[in-house]
């Protein structure tokens, strides 16, 4: 079954492809003497030239310090810059499609992407939780382990570096499912100028400036870019501005400097999530309500950020501060208004005595991290606030009112963490532990007495045992704990109208035992395999709540008693010949409930309990299976087809295949009643995605085809729906074409 065709002009999908086309045509000859190749191309020839070589890993820093790739004790996974070359760079989620254990969906084609790592993170209704995301080694991630994408370019990514399980040992609260760590180029891997433009259907619009120098050194990169999208369903237009500019000063073997400014202006409406029949009759089709209150964040983010690295005492000494600030107006279920204000400071030692016995290694930091600044919530009038004399003279004790909030609110965590690792022969013992307090403080302007102030705190251990099997073959068994704390959002969202807070919320509480192996075999295979079985005590569930008397349903999130995950992640990479590459993921993810008891609503306007202890927890597919071809038939010719498909998506914690929620109405309706919404699983489903690179002298020209079979399936789900809105329809057919220029 296809999705309906959508209600467009005819041809008005493909007007930015030629655009795109045509602007290419007329630009590209006017550069004189671009004579160098895409780095794709190049990538994609220096692999293949030294496959060997290539296959022997590469060097990674998701364990806080510069290694080989074969010597990490962990399931980390590396998308290189010739695997982000054959991605349109539109969003994350592209780069991360075939890393095992871990899906990445937008949520209506934008560059907002949910990431979920081993079932964390499958809550999150917008951003990114459960997983930390960070920059060149420094958390993007709020304090509250809240996680926002607008300030990651792909466009100047190197690589993207995945940690799968639990990091908390090393990266804390916000890590407990994973990291995803985005390395940087700088001027001395980009030197001279890029321009990159693409444009597909549905209005989709990107482009690059960027330049790269070195002087002695010193390097420098500045990067520019637009993104704009029209969207493939109603009411999703967005764009994006950002800005970069990465500089670096002094020797390499001594002390060195790092200055990294970043800002972005996004402005991006929010269709919502539909009911069955909502996408069964019109896809394209956005939320009523969304539209009535013109559902929309504008939001602007800046970053300054400076690091000092040099060499002490036979190790490397790093210290960092980064200064950050976003400003946000959001009509959603609300009217929010935000201006937030954030200080990071960190430090970290990290040595390897190479020659000594045993071989040891240790790395050892304390970071602190601080996000404050006003919040004012009003009632969503049509996109605009609704003032009341609530936000002025109401100071009665005791009752709340969701009709206007001014808040004053305040995260902090403080964490101090240390890893050592000592080797006899071919065996290796790694052994780390991490302590994290993180501090609420949340005031209400118009209630004082009505104000929040909570505390977590954790030790997070982790112990890896690792065993060098051949030389090309590690093998590790590991313990490690993660935790994961609610966001201030969430603990903010009232599942009444009685209470300020979901003060009942707590933290989670996860004990991981994995069994792995990485390595080659030969010349042409590469291979990584990942065995998990999870404890999870207190996971966040989410479920929308409708409130008597309050217009827009309201997700909330509770703890679950316990959930137990069991997973297999299994990667590679077979050279074929010299001009053709076949590379695989396969997951297969189960994770259930051990206990969890919840309430819903029944047909006659009652609570019904419910108990889903033994279903699987929604959002997670059992199967997940990603396949890939690359070709490089000819010198100037690069080809790659992509598979992926995953099993049934179960939206809600009964499992059923099939059946109705009751979406509770207003008190204030006669007769009070819940109202029906029928509801299915989502079907497995498989998707091909194509991709094409030319070389034509001076010029790099892209084209992508996503989606190419026009399969009908959700690229996100909210789980646990109680209005009924459980789906986010994925992309259609889209195609994209581009072309890339370097001047040096």
């Amino acid at each position: 079954m296809r999705l309906r065709k959508l209600s467009r002009p005819p041809g008005a999908g493909y007007s930015g492809s030629l655009r795109a086309a045509l602007l290419c045509a007329i630009f590209c000859p006017q550069l004189l003497g671009a004579q160098q190749r895409d780095s794709a191309q190049r990538a994609d020839s220096l692999a293949r030239a030294k496959r060997a070589r290539a296959l022997k890993g590469v060097v990674v820093t998701a364990s806080r310090e510069a290694r080989s790739l074969a010597g990490v004790p962990a399931a980390v996974s590396v998308v290189d810059s010739v695997a982000l070359a054959r991605t349109r760079m539109v969003n994350i989620g592209e780069a991360l499609r075939a890393v095992p254990g871990v899906t990445a969906g937008s949520l209506y084609g934008t560059e907002d992407v949910k990431i979920t790592s081993r079932g964390a993170g499958v809550r999150s209704g917008f951003g990114v939780r459960g997983v930390a995301v960070l920059l060149d080694g420094i958390p993007l991630t709020e304090p509250d382990g809240q996680g926002r994408l607008d300030l990651v370019e792909m466009g100047t990514a190197e690589r993207v570096e995945v940690v799968r399980g639990p990091v908390s040992a090393l990266y804390g609260g916000a890590a407990g499912g994973g990291a995803v760590n985005l390395i940087s180029r700088t001027g001395a891997d980009q030197p001279g100028w890029l321009v990159r433009m693409l444009a597909g259907q549905f209005g989709s619009q990107r482009g690059d400036v960027q330049w790269g120098g070195v002087d002695g050194d010193r390097d420098v990169l500045m990067a520019l870019s637009y993104s704009g999208l029209e969207g493939y369903r109603d009411v999703s237009q967005g764009t994006n501005r950002r800005a970069r500019v990465l500089a670096r000063a002094g020797d390499p073997s001594d002390r060195r400097w790092t200055i990294d400014l970043a800002y972005s202006l996004l402005d991006q409406r929010i269709p919502g999530a539909l009911t069955q029949v909502e996408w069964d009759q019109r896809a394209e089709s956005a939320e009523s309500i969304n539209v009535a209150n013109k559902f929309r964040r504008f939001e602007e983010r800046w970053r300054v950020g400076v690091r000092e690295t040099e060499p002490v005492a036979g190790g490397t000494f790093d210290a960092w501060a980064v200064v950050s600030g976003r400003d946000q107006t959001a009509s959603i279920f609300q009217y929010i208004s935000q201006s937030l204000k954030r200080l990071q400071l960190g430090t970290q030692y990290a040595r390897a005595w190479s020659g000594a016995p045993f071989a040891p290694r240790l790395v050892a930091g304390v970071e602190w991290d601080r996000t404050r600044g006003p919040q004012n919530n009003y009632t969503n009038a049509k996109g605009a606030p609704q003032l009341s004399p609530l936000c002025v003279n109401d100071r009665t004790n005791g009752v709340f009112s969701s009709a206007c909030v001014i808040q004053f609110a305040e995260a902090t965590s403080v964490g101090a963490f240390a890893q050592g690792e000592a080797s006899r022969g071919p065996f290796a013992l790694t052994a780390g532990v991490r302590y994290d307090e993180i501090r609420y403080a949340i005031s209400n302007e118009i209630r004082p007495n009505q104000a929040l102030a909570k505390t977590f705190a954790q030790v997070s251990p982790k112990v890896a045992l690792s065993w060098q099997a051949r030389p090309t073959i590690r093998t590790w068994l590991s313990l490690s704990r993660g935790f994961e704390v609610p966001t201030a959002t969430e603990l903010s969202t009232s599942p009444d109208t009685i209470r300020p807070f979901n003060d009942a919320l707590g933290s989670s509480s996860t004990w991981m035992t994995e069994l792995g192996a990485r390595g080659t075999l030969g010349s042409r295979i590469t291979f990584d395999l990942a065995i998990y079985k999870a404890r999870v005590d207190g996971d966040f569930v989410s479920r929308t709540v409708a409130i008597p008397g309050v217009a827009v349903p309201r997700s909330i999130f509770e703890n679950a008693g316990t959930v137990d995950r069991t997973g297999v992640e299994l990667a590679g990479t077979l050279a074929l010949t010299d001009w053709l590459d076949a590379r695989g993921s396969y997951t297969y993810g189960e994770h259930d409930f051990v206990s969890y008891k919840t309430t819903v609503t029944g047909p006659a306007y009652t609570t019904l309990p419910l108990d889903a202890s033994g279903s699987r927890v929604p959002g997670i597919p059992l199967h997940r299976a990603v396949a890939e071809l690359r070709a490089q038939p000819l010198k100037s010719l690069g080809v790659s087809l992509t598979a992926e498909g995953q099993s049934t998506l179960f939206v809600e914690s009964t499992n059923a295949g099939s059946g109705i929620v009751y979406f509770r109405t207003s008190a204030a309706a006669a007769p009070p009643a819940g109202r029906p919404v029928p509801f299915n699983a989502v079907k497995g489903a498989i998707l091909t995605h194509a991709s094409v690179t030319w070389q034509t002298g001076f010029a790099t020209w892209f084209g992508a085809l996503e989606n190419i079979g026009d399969v009908r399936t959700a690229s996100n789900i909210t789980i646990n729906a109680s209005n009924g809105r459980f789906y986010y329809p994925s992309p259609p057919r889209t195609l994209s074409v581009g072309c890339t220029l370097r001047i040096e």
